[in-house]
C-alpha cells in the first residue's frame, strides 16, 4: 500500500533544478522584465520547450558578454549540473557547472538555489560531505532571509532540501549496533558473505567494539527530513510533493494521527488533488475503519482521472494466475462485475 503514496519509487525528474530557477526567474520575486538579457529570456524560453542544447548556447554566450549577471551564471550552473553524467571519469561538465554555480553565489549570496544546486552538484560528484554542508548553508540562507524568495520558492527550496534528506534517511534507517558480532555463526551469515569471509574474527570484534553506535542515526535523519518537508507545507499548504513524502512516511511509521491531520489540511488546500482524499482512505484502512477509507477512496478515484482510476481498480494482482489472465481479457462491464 505504501507504494501507492510513493515511499520506495519516487519518480525524480532530472529537470526538478532547472524547474526551480525557472519558477525563480518566472515568479514574483524576479519577473522576466525588459531589464532582464535578450539571451536570458531566450534561454529560459528553450528551456520551457525542452531545447537544452540551444540554451547551454545562450547562457555560455550571457555570462561572456555580462560577466556580472548571477542569474545568466546560475541558470548555466543548474542545467549542466542537472545533464553532466556522474561518472568519475567524465567530469569537464561539472567542473563548468562548480564554477558557474560558485560565480552565481559569488554575485548573488542571499539567493539559496544556487547553493542547493551546488549541493546537488556535489552530490553528483559523490562529495556527500561536502554536498550536506553547502545544502545545510542553503537551508540557513532561507531561515534567515526568508523576504528574499516567494512562498512558492521557499516551498520548492525546502522541499528539495527534504528529497536530499530523504535519500540519507532511507539509507540509515535500519542500521544495527552489534558490539560483539558472533563470526563463522549463522547469525554472522545473515548478514552476508563479508563476516564469513572475514579471517581473523578477533580483530573484526575488536574494531567494531570502538565503532560508533548508529542505529540511531536513522532518527536524526528522518527529522531533518520531515522538518524540510512541513516546512515546504507552510509555505504552501497545497505542495503535493511535500504532503505525498511525509505522509507516506508517517503512515509507515504507524503515525496515523499526525497523517490523518495532515491529509485533512491538504484536502482543504487542494480540495481538487485526488491524493489528500486517497492517503486519507489510507489512514482509515490503516487503523480499520473501512467505512470512512471507502468513501475517501471512491473521492480521490473520482478526481484521479481515468488512468491512475483503472490502475487502482485493477485487481488482477491479487488474483491467481489463471483468474487474473480472464479478468485482463475480459471487457470493461465484465472486469467491473
Amino acid at each position: 500500500m505504501l507504494h501507492s503514496v510513493e515511499v520506495h519509487a519516487r519518480p525524480r525528474v532530472r529537470g526538478a533544478t532547472v524547474a526551480l530557477l525557472l519558477l525563480l526567474a518566472l515568479a514574483t520575486g524576479t519577473p522576466a522584465t525588459a531589464q532582464e538579457p535578450e539571451l536570458y529570456r531566450s534561454a529560459l524560453a528553450e528551456l520551457a520547450a525542452g531545447d537544452t542544447t540551444a540554451a547551454l548556447a545562450h547562457l555560455r554566450e550571457l555570462t561572456e558578454l555580462e560577466p556580472d549577471y548571477a542569474p545568466g551564471w546560475g541558470m548555466l550552473g543548474t542545467v549542466l549540473g542537472e545533464i553532466a553524467s556522474g561518472r568519475e571519469t567524465d567530469f569537464q561538465q561539472r567542473l563548468e557547472a562548480d564554477k558557474a554555480l560558485r560565480r552565481a553565489w559569488q554575485l548573488d549570496p542571499k539567493d539559496p538555489s544556487y547553493l542547493l544546486a551546488l549541493g546537488q552538484l556535489m552530490r553528483k560528484q559523490q562529495m556527500h560531505f561536502d554536498a550536506r554542508r553547502v545544502l545545510n548553508r542553503a537551508k540557513r540562507v532561507v531561515i534567515e532571509h526568508p523576504e528574499e524568495v516567494t512562498p512558492e520558492e521557499r516551498a520548492h527550496l525546502w522541499y528539495e532540501l527534504g528529497l536530499y534528506a530523504e535519500d540519507i534517511y532511507l539509507d540509515t534507517r535500519y542500521l544495527v549496533f552489534v558490539p560483539n558480532l558472533p563470526v563463522f555463526t549463522p547469525e554472522c551469515g545473515s548478514l552476508g558473505d563479508f563476516c564469513l569471509n572475514f579471517t581473523r574474527p578477533r580483530e573484526f570484534n575488536e574494531y567494531f567494539r570502538h565503532a560508533a553506535d548508529l542505529s540511531e542515526e536513522g532518527e536524526d535523519d528522518f527529522e531533518e527530513m520531515a522538518d524540510a518537508f512541513r516546512r515546504a507545507l507552510e509555505a504552501d499548504p497545497s505542495h503535493a510533493g511535500a504532503f505525498r513524502r511525509l505522509v507516506a512516511h508517517l503512515i509507515e511509521r504507524d503515525d496515523h494521527r499526525e497523517a490523518r491531520l495532515l491529509a485533512m489540511d491538504f484536502q482543504e488546500a487542494a480540495p481538487e488533488n485526488p491524493w489528500g482524499y486517497m492517503t486519507l482512505g489510507l489512514v482509515y484502512q490503516r487503523i480499520g475503519v473501512d467505512s470512512l477509507a471507502e468513501a475517501q477512496f471512491d473521492r480521490g478515484i473520482q478526481l484521479a482521472g481515468a488512468d491512475i482510476a483503472s490502475h487502482y481498480r485493477d485487481v488482477s494482482y491479487v488474483l491467481r494466475e489463471g483468474s487474473a489472465e480472464r479478468y485482463e481479457g475480459a471487457n470493461e462491464e465484465a472486469r467491473r462485475w
